[in-house]
């Protein structure tokens, strides 16, 4: 099987503050800390990829877990030829670009063969940064899924500001 490379969307990786502590991803940073848009760059690399947010001990908000569980009954396995790319999701994707394009090529040499892509949401807009950094990426199938090639700047002033009317 072919190795599997997802990079998921908005929202989709924690983002980590040394000094702080998580300021995306917990479910107590959904009501507490600043708003999305007054978020601090951080001083390290993004945190891992949220596959869901606890809600508490008994309930779990599921984000991308439902996929996994889908792919691995499909043949798959997490860390062997499913992979995820953990980003700053609030970054320009072109600045993300050339990493992820790095990151195809490490898993296309470690597999030994041309890998497949899944970009979710504003993850495909990054996979199409990847390919303006590196035109001959090793790459057999991409699959964009919900990918707002039109822009999404609406979506964000929602978040940040609310919806107006």
């Amino acid at each position: 099987m072919r190795t599997l490379l997802i990079v998921p969307g908005l929202f989709g990786t924690e983002i980590l503050d040394p000094a702080s502590g998580p300021i995306w991803g917990p479910f107590s940073c959904l009501y507490r800390g600043p708003l999305i848009g007054e978020l601090p760059r951080p001083r390290e690399a993004a945190g891992r990829v949220l596959f869901g947010i606890s809600l508490g001990p008994l309930m779990l908000y599921d984000i991308i877990g439902a996929l996994v569980r889908q792919l691995e009954r499909a043949g798959y396995h997490l860390g062997k030829t499913m992979f995820f790319h953990a980003y700053d999701w609030r970054q320009r994707v072109i600045e993300e670009g050339p990493v992820l394009a790095a990151e195809i090529r490490r898993l296309a040499e470690a597999s030994g063969g041309p890998v497949d892509l899944l970009g979710l949401s504003n993850g495909a807009c990054t996979l199409r940064a990847a390919f303006a950094a590196d035109r001959d990426l090793p790459v057999e199938r991409v699959v964009l899924s919900g990918a707002p090639l039109a822009g999404s700047v609406e979506t964000l002033s929602v978040l940040n500001a609310g919806f107006q009317l």
